[in-house]
């Protein structure tokens, strides 16, 4: 793993736009004053003494002077956006409240699907690996306030309805 040293002597980090800069020569693929990172996955990947960094990682590591604990979130989602404000320590359940809509969710509404033998809505929410069932409503726009209710308490600042 790159030291806060290593990482601050090679690369600029800029807080407000998010962006990273080769502070030196590295090879000339990464000149120095150059853009650094690449996209990976949609994440900001920078290599650096032969090992790939997100550079999320690398931005709370530099401004921090440590690694985060455990994991890191993308307030906004937008797993480019590397911007100071824009990141936060998460503990993994966190991480998972601050995730979008799942593809095969068909309702629109997170936490929310149609029970068909009931003719009615039903909302769930998965905390640590479990899934509480939160109940069945004849409107979906309930079903999606207690849904969001229970995000709230659950996940508190990283809760998502959307």
């Amino acid at each position: 793993m790159i030291t806060v040293k290593q990482a601050r002597s090679v690369l600029s980090y800029n807080k407000r736009t998010g962006i990273f800069v080769w502070r030196k020569t590295l090879s000339n693929r990464a000149p120095a004053g150059t853009v650094a990172g690449t996209n990976s996955h949609g994440y900001v990947a920078i290599k650096v003494l032969g090992r790939i960094y997100r550079a999320h990682h690398l931005a709370w590591l530099i401004v921090k002077g440590r690694w985060p604990q455990p994991e890191l979130d993308h307030k906004n989602r937008q797993r480019s956006d590397n911007r100071w404000s824009n990141l936060r320590e998460a503990t993994r359940q966190k991480n998972l409240g601050n995730t979008p809509i799942p593809r095969h969710n068909t309702s629109g509404v997170k936490g929310v699907h149609w029970h068909a033998p009931r003719r009615k809505w039903c909302a769930g929410i998965c905390v640590n690996g479990k899934t509480i069932y939160l109940g069945l409503f004849a409107e979906k726009t309930k079903a999606k306030q207690v849904y969001f209710a229970a995000a709230k308490k659950h996940f508190r600042e990283f809760a998502r309805a959307a």
